[in-house]
């Protein structure tokens, strides 16, 4: 097998002869800025917690020379966005028990009902942040990168601002699915694309037949546009996918996730 290295976006391509396949290995170098929800919270708490802890400037911070408006404003910023990422999930929990309370009214056996959902209590939020906490953040990163002449990777590491590079694999991929109930009642399905093409997506609708190919999704997400059950009746709809790359399923499928749907 001939190998050739490509210096333009850090690509390595290893060539194929007419009896190898192709493959093709990219390096990529990562935007340091998480991309979830979930990891930005996190990576904003790290970022805050590196630079102060209980309103006391860190080492840190005393090195890259943040004032102490700039640290108010990181904390501010940390505490706003992790609490509307708490709550935002906590809605969608709020959503499902809501979903089971009508399941359980309508289909539901037994002498006695289960309590009425209670809903986040949002009554004692952090202090209001105006708009644009991604972009006040890549600037109080650039404060410490631009500071060349004293920036290690070491410190990039504890403010939570450095991304190693990573190798993508097209065979290692295991797609992540995500399921709910979007409007209409229908299964909303989500995954991270990455470098794929999208995944092909398999059901089982627990009519018997097993799990068939249900639609190929390019998209980041998809809605299962199926008909749903009759009026009041609920059925378990199970998906599993594949991703797909240079044409054809690659990787190993994905776990099954499941997910009640009710007729409407």
């Amino acid at each position: 097998m001939k190998k050739s290295k490509s210096k333009i976006r850090n690509v390595v391509v290893i060539t194929a002869t007419k009896k190898q396949p192709l493959f093709v290995l990219t390096m990529i170098t990562h935007d340091f800025v998480k991309g979830t929800a979930d990891e930005f919270a996190k990576q904003l708490n790290k970022f805050a917690g590196s630079l102060t802890v209980a309103g006391i400037p860190t080492a840190l911070a005393k090195k890259y020379s943040y004032t102490p408006e700039e640290l108010k404003e990181i904390v501010n910023d940390a505490a706003y966005f992790s609490y509307w990422n708490t709550m935002h999930s906590a809605g969608a929990t709020y959503q499902k028990a809501w979903t089971k309370k009508g399941e359980e009214i309508r289909t539901g056996k037994g002498g006695a009902v289960s309590a009425w959902p209670v809903g986040a209590d949002v009554s004692s939020p952090p202090d209001d942040v105006p708009p644009g906490v991604e972009g006040r953040f890549r600037e109080k990163a650039r404060k410490a990168k631009g500071q060349t002449s004293i920036y290690t990777e070491a410190d990039g590491n504890a403010l939570g601002i450095e991304v190693a590079n990573t190798v993508f694999n097209p065979s290692e991929g295991l797609p992540e699915l995500k399921v709910k109930i979007s409007d209409g009642g229908h299964p909303l399905i989500e995954y991270v694309k990455s470098k794929y093409v999208g995944i092909n997506l398999y059901k089982d609708a627990g009519d018997g037949k097993g799990f068939l190919f249900l639609l190929t999704c390019n998209d980041p997400s998809c809605t299962d546009l199926s008909a749903l059950p009759a009026v009041g009746i609920s059925a378990a709809w199970t998906y599993k996918a594949f991703y797909i790359f240079g044409g054809k399923e690659v990787g190993t499928i994905s776990k099954n996730t499941s997910i009640t749907v009710l007729g409407v």
